[in-house]
């Protein structure tokens, strides 16, 4: 069964899903994100697929800084979706944001956003990178509101991880998808 990643960055978030479009049986994971600033920093809008992973990837743009789980998927413009630091986090239409401070702080820009990647919590990148294979499309969305499903773990500040049909994991708690 194909996979596929699809960001949204109006609503900064992703899922990941196996077939041909993300339901509660076919979603893999449902995380908050954080995408690139606007007009300065942006994430690149389109359709793209992962070239490359790695567990522990280093900028070459800005200090070295490091990218845990990172998972290329635009080569060109150094784009991934990675691990940030989840030292602040801001609500955003009542999902909570993760945002690297340090990292923002020392090039300039303030908690808006990325420098073109997406970021993603320490187990959300972790499942994605394991779950990703070379050549799984990635979905950069400019618009795109979650279902009902998606908004619920997301409002719940939960990184689900799918575990079947019935079931997922948030944070190391196992909630049924109709609970």
């Amino acid at each position: 069964m194909s996979k596929a990643i699809v960001v949204s960055m109006s609503h900064q978030f992703v899922v990941a899903y196996s077939g041909t479009q993300p339901t509660e049986e076919t979603t893999f994971l449902v995380s908050n994100c954080l995408t690139g600033v606007p007009g300065k920093w942006d994430t690149p809008a389109g359709s793209f697929s992962v070239t490359w992973r790695s567990k522990l990837w280093r900028s070459k743009q800005y200090d070295g800084a490091p990218m845990p789980w990172a998972v290329c998927f635009h080569d060109a413009k150094g784009c991934f979706l990675h691990e940030g630091d989840v030292e602040h986090r801001w609500s955003l239409l009542g999902v909570h944001v993760a945002v690297s401070s340090s990292l923002l702080r020392r090039h300039g820009h303030s908690n808006k956003g990325s420098h073109g990647c997406v970021r993603l919590p320490s187990d959300a990148a972790k499942s994605l990178y394991v779950w990703a294979e070379r050549g799984t499309p990635v979905h950069i969305l400019a618009q795109r509101p979650p279902s009902p499903f998606e908004l619920r773990c997301l409002r719940q500040n939960y990184i689900a991880i799918g575990l079947g049909k019935d079931h997922c994991r948030a944070n190391d708690e196992i909630f049924t998808r109709n609970g």
